[in-house]
């Protein structure tokens, strides 16, 4: 049955014949010592609380139930086999986080500029230029501290690629259109994120690792 429904992804999704076999293979023997593992785990307590009757009866959803876990830890298994391309993202996504908070310290300068120049601007006796110089001061501070913690949270990203690569890459991507980067000051490494995310997506696709 397993061999019959990846030969059929196969025709359907693109996939070729080498990773056809490779999932069947650990298809195969995965639900094979998985379901040996639960149907005797099961078999087990089976007979613990219910009798001989109860042992064959949990025994057999023993078996399946392992079966089905064993399924699980095969197509995280075969994860090994995307491993260059993971690891490809992960170098990427890094390369975009640094370039980032590269980035943003010029950002923040310029609003430390924006800010001296405003007070300067407002200097003066007038009781309205001091609470515009109030409220325009606190808020410039607002969004220098803003910026300063997403630089911090893209640096920590940079040093700590441990989430899968589609949320690492839906999670820097989040942090970079809240830091208001302009593309251009990390267009090449986006460009490569980009390029090795496809790679990773099509190899993630072509292996089933995503598929349980």
């Amino acid at each position: 049955m397993s061999g019959a429904f990846n030969f059929y992804y196969m025709l359907n999704n693109g996939t070729d014949v080498k990773a056809m076999l490779a999932y069947t293979a650990t298809d195969t023997v995965g639900r094979t010592i998985g379901g040996t593992a639960g149907k005797f785990a099961g078999a087990a307590g089976g007979l613990l609380l219910f009798g001989p009757a109860g042992a064959i009866v949990v025994g057999v959803l023993g078996a399946i139930g392992g079966a089905a876990a064993a399924r699980r830890l095969v197509v995280k298994g075969r994860q090994l086999f995307v491993a260059e391309e993971d690891a490809r993202v992960r170098a990427a996504a890094r390369r975009v986080a640094e370039g980032a908070a590269d980035a943003m310290p010029g950002k923040i300068q310029a609003w430390v500029l924006k800010s001296e120049l405003m007070r300067d601007s407002l200097a003066g006796s007038h009781a309205n230029q001091a609470k515009v110089q109030f409220a325009m001061s606190h808020r410039m501070s607002e969004h220098i501290d803003y910026w300063s913690c997403k630089r911090t949270e893209l640096q920590k990203l940079a040093t700590n690629l441990n989430r899968e690569p589609k949320d690492l890459f839906e999670r820097l991507f989040i942090l970079i259109r809240r830091t208001g980067i302009h593309a251009h000051h990390i267009q090449d490494p986006l460009m490569d994120l980009g390029t090795n995310m496809r790679e990773y997506e099509a190899e993630c696709k072509r292996f089933r690792t995503t598929h349980l």
